[in-house]
């Protein structure tokens, strides 16, 4: 006698589903668990910094030891430092497992300052106001021709200057001048008429660049007009007649 077989139970297709789903909303828990309560911050650590102190910038953070590692707001934290310290001009915040948080800080660099009230404020090079001072020391570029209001540290030029065209054509010819070379021999800057923006060059050299279109131009075409004269030339560098420069003899500048 022949037994017949008898069928495999299989499980419908919606209770195989529902174990998949369940499975895989297991893990997710277990790892959220996981992170909730095993990784925590035992360690903060603060690098790039020289003018502002580690531990002031751990407390504008908010990050605390024995805080959730994974859970920390990264961004927020890094907003509160960069607008509570007008040097920290960058700020980045990463974890490095398995319980230490490191804040990254890039300081600004002061390139300009502009006069305010009996002292002055200085101005890192993308813009960002760092700080008052009563005195200056020398190292960075007066500018004129831009009326600060209401300044603060950590604010961008752009939304403190009641001449937003000024603002915005010293952001410029700084972050010019910088990638030109120009910066280190640069006096003074003259931003009084936007369409004849001027700056000291040396002690020899005057230079009027017109509107500040096509500064990289212009800087490279002035340094080839320096190069061209000599020793003891002293003049203004006209560099505002588009393609055209001209070059001004001038006796009255004082070598």
């Amino acid at each position: 006698m022949v037994r017949k077989k008898r069928p495999r139970r299989t499980l419908s297709r919606g209770l195989v589903i529902f174990w998949r789903l369940f499975s895989l909303a297991a893990v997710c828990a277990a790892v959220v668990i996981a992170m909730t309560v095993f990784y925590k911050v035992a360690a903060i650590e603060v690098t790039g910094v020289e003018k502002i102190d580690a531990a002031e910038i751990i407390a504008a953070s908010g990050v605390k030891i024995g805080d959730n590692l994974f859970l920390l707001n990264k961004s927020r934290a890094e907003a509160r430092i960069s607008e509570s310290f007008g040097y920290a001009e960058d700020v980045h915040i990463y974890r490095r497992l398995p319980d230490t948080i490191v804040i990254e800080v890039t300081e600004a660099v002061p390139a300009a300052h502009i006069s305010y009230g009996d002292g002055y404020w200085l101005i890192s090079i993308g813009g960002r106001l760092l700080e008052y001072r009563t005195a200056t020391d020398g190292s960075s570029i007066p500018v004129s021709g831009c009326t600060l209001v209401s300044p603060r540290p950590g604010v961008s030029i752009l939304n403190a200057c009641d001449q937003d065209g000024g603002a915005s054509s010293l952001v410029k010819l700084l972050s010019a001048m910088k990638d030109n070379g120009a910066l280190d021999g640069t006096r003074e800057i003259d931003l009084t008429k936007s369409y004849a923006v001027s700056f000291r060059y040396g002690e020899r050299f005057n230079v009027c660049l017109g509107n500040i279109d096509n500064l990289d131009y212009k800087i490279e075409y002035m340094f080839k007009i320096i190069s061209s004269l000599g020793p003891s030339a002293k003049g203004t560098i006209d560099l505002g007649q588009g393609s055209k420069a001209n070059f001004v003899p001038d006796k009255t500048i004082q070598g």
